[in-house]
């Protein structure tokens, strides 16, 4: 009879833990993946939908999703891939073969490295996939807009005209990569994420050029990377906190020092996927 009651009092504990945690996934959040040296960013919209920015490297955004996502929900709304470096694109493949997936997005300058990439038969599979899944890869430029209910992600670079400015580095893939400002409505008010892939802060600063942010979460970008920084882009971007993904102990040094120092210096909150794994923020 005690061993029995034990059975129940158990099974009981059990059922309420999933029950909680299988209710916590259908919260609105924002979760910045750990998926290691890269980026993978999962919002839980509103609305209800699924979206993702970049997908790290091979199943470590597959574990994540498993850790985040509701239970029975297979389907991903849209994925945007900022550039074509593994280390931000090449879980895609996994995706594509293990979940039903509305859209996918990529930077207009992102589809000439699609074709000569030095990966370029991880590209021709990841084509080959699109192509079999019917689902097309469709280009954005700054001002392109996507909605998902209430939520909108407004594409901040790469300019049409970018080539035209010769201030900047734009023969780094990393300074033609997405940049992504996103603006969700919900219960507890108005939340905004800014997400600026790999970009150099000279570059992140043209961007944001005509945009007037505020209380914004704020990936840092390039992993916390030097370059990646400055004042006057912390400044710009306006961060109630800062998140910086980037694997432990990675052979960059990520992140560096001096992204740290200026984090503290002006007094930015700051979280980070290497000490903490995934950071999950609910909106």
């Amino acid at each position: 009879m005690k061993h029995t009651l034990y059975i129940l009092i158990g099974s009981g504990l059990l059922s309420l833990f999933l029950f909680v945690s299988t209710l916590s996934r259908y919260t609105p959040r924002v979760v910045f993946c750990d998926v290691g040296q890269g980026d993978a960013i999962y919002f839980r919209l509103p609305n209800g939908s699924d979206v993702l920015v970049d997908t790290g490297k091979g199943s470590y955004v597959t574990n994540c999703l498993n850790r985040n996502m509701p239970l029975f929900d297979r389907t991903i709304e849209a994925i945007f891939i900022t550039h074509a470096q593994s280390d931000h694109a090449s879980g895609l493949l996994n995706l594509i073969q293990s979940y039903t997936i509305k859209s996918i997005y990529t930077s207009s300058a992102g589809l000439l490295p699609l074709s000569t990439t030095a990966y370029p038969q991880f590209w021709h599979d990841i084509r080959a996939s699109l192509v079999k899944k019917h689902i097309l890869l469709q280009p954005l430029f700054k001002g392109d807009r996507a909605h998902f209910g209430s939520s909108l992600f407004t594409v901040v670079w790469p300019e049409k005209n970018m080539y035209t400015n010769t201030n900047l580095n734009l023969s780094d893939s990393n300074n033609t990569a997405l940049g992504i400002y996103t603006t969700m409505y919900g219960d507890h008010g108005t939340k905004t994420v800014l997400l600026l892939s790999d970009m150099d802060s000279a570059v992140a600063e043209k961007a944001l050029q005509g945009y007037v942010l505020k209380n914004t979460i704020w990936k840092v970008n390039h992993h916390g990377s030097r370059y990646g920084i400055s004042k006057k882009l912390v400044r710009m971007s306006q961060p109630a906190v800062a998140v910086i993904s980037s694997g432990k102990g990675n052979i960059y040094g990520h992140p560096h020092k001096e992204t740290i120092d200026l984090l503290e210096a002006l007094h930015i909150p700051k979280r980070r996927t290497d000490t903490e794994g995934d950071v999950v923020i609910t909106l």
